[in-house]
């Protein structure tokens, strides 16, 4: 897994996401032979300062959001080959917004907060016949969040994993703490 700041200088708010890799479990039984999804979905929330800035078509899991892409499975469960990883990300600069829905330039204002989440569904088929076609059935899921506190603290959540980042560019992958951009946990 790794964590990501697109570029964004401390001071902004913003620029956080996850890169992880997902595997199908449990890992006594091989699933090689089924291509998996992420099902596009519209089932969410938005609170908060999410809905003030962010289009109402951000508010869903789609293929703009990498929704309804297949992926085989592979011997070792894990989903796509290993050049394949997830994105979880806000990966844009988040413009101060007051908790009267006021945009200012003052980053030293009060944010308004928010969270946006969604619930993101796994569909499978067997391998070879998936492209351009409905699940044949679908498995438990994860929600994945994207939230911002009162003092422009961002965060993303996905799959039991978590990366934040504070205006003043203090990071975390996991709850521990990221210096100088380095990545504690990369992905094999």
């Amino acid at each position: 897994m790794d964590l990501c700041t697109y570029g964004l200088p401390a001071g902004k708010a913003g620029g956080i996401g996850l890169l992880q890799a997902f595997y199908v479990k449990p890992f006594t039984v091989s699933f090689s032979q089924i291509a998996v999804e992420e099902v596009p979905s519209n089932d969410g929330s938005v609170v908060g300062y999410f809905r003030y800035a962010l289009s109402s078509n951000l508010w869903s899991h789609t293929s703009s959001a990498g929704a309804g892409e297949w992926h085989d499975v592979t011997v070792h469960n894990r989903m796509g080959d290993t050049r394949f990883r997830d994105e979880a990300a806000i990966s844009f600069e988040m413009l101060p917004i007051t908790p009267d829905g006021t945009l200012t330039n003052d980053y030293s204002f009060s944010w308004m907060a928010g969270e946006m989440t969604w619930d993101v569904p796994f569909g499978w088929n067997v391998k070879g016949t998936a492209n351009g076609t409905a699940p044949f059935d679908t498995f438990e899921g994860t929600i994945q969040e994207f939230y911002i506190d009162a003092t422009g603290f961002t965060g993303v959540r996905k799959f039991y994993n978590q990366a934040t980042r504070s205006i003043d560019d203090v990071r975390h992958l996991n709850w521990k703490r990221i210096f100088n951009n380095e990545v504690r946990n990369p992905l094999r």
